[in-house]
């Protein structure tokens, strides 16, 4: 099974990212992604730019969680780092998107969908690895296996 190119992988998270960052500005740009109990809230309404950054940066720094995670570059095998990866990811995951998202703006909605992409980003590359690891035991095996009968 061929490797894809580690640039090929962060250009696409990359890319990915680029769209979800501005995805959540425009989200946040739209009033009427809001939930506002009165009409004097809904005139009041400002731009809350300040957490706008802090979502786009928190994604930003998911996805360098994620790169650092299928970076093949260290020793070992993918599938620790994917299981690592993931768990870190799973603990920060589950709560942070179960918690209060009754009336929360559209944005905070997105991350969550985000973070969870991300997280079966590393589930599926972590399972890929372990079959694939998998695979090549058995067949070693099997070689071994062959070549002792002869």
């Amino acid at each position: 099974m061929p490797r894809v190119p580690y640039h090929r992988i962060t250009l696409l998270l990359g890319l990915a990212y680029v769209a979800s960052a501005g995805f959540v500005v425009r989200l946040g740009l739209n009033p009427r992604t809001y939930f506002f109990s009165t009409p004097e809230q809904r005139a009041t309404w400002t731009v809350p730019w300040l957490a706008l950054a802090f979502v786009c940066l928190l994604m930003l720094g998911e996805a360098l969680v994620v790169l650092t995670a299928l970076d093949p570059r260290p020793e070992g095998p993918l599938w620790r780092r994917g299981a690592l990866g993931a768990t870190a990811f799973a603990v920060w995951t589950v709560p942070s998107t179960f918690l209060g998202f009754l009336h929360a703006p559209a944005y905070l909605t997105w991350h969550a969908l985000w973070v969870w992409a991300l997280l079966a980003v590393l589930v599926l590359s972590t399972g890929v690895s372990l079959a694939t690891a998998g695979v090549r035991r058995l067949s070693a095996r099997r070689d071994q296996d062959g070549r002792a009968d002869a």
